[in-house]
Order: structure tokens, then C-alpha cells, then sequence
């Protein structure tokens, strides 16, 4: 497992996933590994601020590369609530997961019921060093390697936008969701209307743009009983 014939291996890197959270609900955001040589484990800290007020709900390995790693949490880090950190290590050193890229821990964070007025507003989330006060000592983002060893790895920052969406399928920004909704997605694709003020609000269900199924879905959810709309993922 040990390829010594690699001189220069690919750097290392950990990273967040952005994403966008709506106002009174949860969002997932995956941090991302890519890892060269086989690994055992990871270190992996982290700190976000920004005027969301977000809070950190929990973390999951399920269905990542490191499902089967156990992880733990640190203490929480004194004077900075807004930082935490997870290691995640394979349970012996035989369930190593081999050298590739993709998530290893999922984060879920809350965001409260904010008013109006910071549709822009950016929670920055940044994977760091962190020192906590109580032990004395700071907690660095690692990989440990199978063949040995440990590396820091190159890291970026992710970040968390608030999104427009606060009425899902309210296409006009009536305040409510009827048929003028409908009325208002067809005129938009096929009459040249305006333009959906937030189109993941208009996106009512859900598949990653505007369009006339938008519109049926709000009518059959109106006349038939149909599933609620829901915020789309347009980025817009």
C-alpha cells in the first residue's frame, strides 16, 4: 500500500462545500478531502462567522468515504463558540480508505428565523487551527497516513448564502401560492413575462431550474391534492 515510487505525491487538500440555507430551516454542507496515499484518519477544525447567526446542529459520516470511521467531537472552544472539530479514524488499520477525493463529513447547521433585508448576506466557513485554552494545546487539520506519519493538507474555505426562498412556489412574490403562480411561470417561459423575483422560490419542485413543470406541479398541488412545493436549488 506504500508506493514508494512516487516522488512528489499530489498535494494533499480539505475543503468545504458552499451552499445556501433558507431562513428558519437546516442546511447540509460536506467538508471534502482528497487524500494521495491511503489514509487512517483525519483532523479536521473549523470556525464560521458572518450575520446568520448559524449554529452548528450535528455531524454524520453515513454514506461518505468514511462511514465507517468513528468521530469524535473536541470540547468546545473557550470564548469561540463558533469553531469546532471532529477526528475521524478507522477502526483498525485495515479499513483504511485508498487514495481519491469526495466527502468525509457531512455538517448540519440551523439558521433561525432572520427578517428581511440580507438576501446577500455570507456566512464564511474556514478550515483552520485551532486553539483550545483548556488543554493548551492547537488542533491542526491532518491526514494520517497508512504508510506512516502525518500531513497538513492544503485547505480552502467554504461558505453558507442565504437564500431568497422564504415561500416555496410563490412565483410572484404575492405572499401566498394559487394559481397566479402557475399563471405567472408560463407567462415568463412562453409570453416573455418577468422574470420570477427568486427563482428558487419559483422553482416549486425542485429541479434545478424554471421551467412549465414548475407551474404543473403548483397546479396540482392547488386542485390535486398534489406535494407542497419546495425551495429550489437554481443559486438564484
Amino acid at each position: 500500500m506504500c508506493h514508494s515510487d512516487i516522488a512528489v505525491p499530489p498535494s494533499d487538500s480539505l475543503w468545504i462545500s458552499s451552499a445556501k440555507v433558507y431562513r428558519n430551516s437546516q442546511v447540509r454542507v460536506d467538508v471534502q478531502a482528497s487524500n494521495a496515499m491511503a489514509s487512517l484518519g483525519f483532523i479536521v477544525p473549523f470556525s464560521w462567522e458572518g450575520p446568520l447567526s448559524l449554529s452548528l446542529d450535528s455531524a454524520s459520516t453515513a454514506g461518505l468515504r468514511t462511514s465507517d470511521f468513528s468521530f469524535v467531537s473536541y470540547p468546545p472552544f473557550p470564548g469561540n463558540p463558533k469553531a469546532a472539530a471532529y477526528k475521524l479514524m478507522a477502526p483498525d488499520t485495515s479499513m483504511w480508505i485508498e487514495s481519491g477525493s469526495g466527502p468525509i463529513i457531512s455538517l448540519y447547521f440551523s439558521v433561525p428565523n432572520l427578517p428581511s433585508g440580507i438576501e446577500d448576506s455570507i456566512n464564511s466557513i474556514t478550515i483552520e487551527q485551532l486553539e483550545t485554552e483548556i488543554e493548551g494545546i492547537t488542533i491542526d487539520p491532518l491526514f494520517y497516513e497508512v504508510c506512516g506519519g502525518y500531513t497538513p493538507p492544503t485547505i480552502l474555505s467554504g461558505s453558507i448564502g442565504l437564500g431568497c426562498c422564504d415561500l416555496p412556489g410563490d412565483a410572484d412574490l404575492s405572499g401566498d401560492v394559487n394559481v397566479a403562480d402557475a399563471t405567472f411561470i408560463v407567462k415568463f417561459i412562453f409570453l416573455s413575462g418577468a422574470a420570477p423575483p427568486c427563482n428558487d422560490q419559483a422553482d416549486a419542485e425542485g429541479g434545478n431550474e424554471v421551467n412549465v413543470a414548475d407551474a404543473t406541479y403548483i397546479v396540482k398541488y392547488i386542485f390535486q391534492n398534489g406535494l407542497p412545493p419546495i425551495c429550489g436549488t437554481t443559486g438564484a
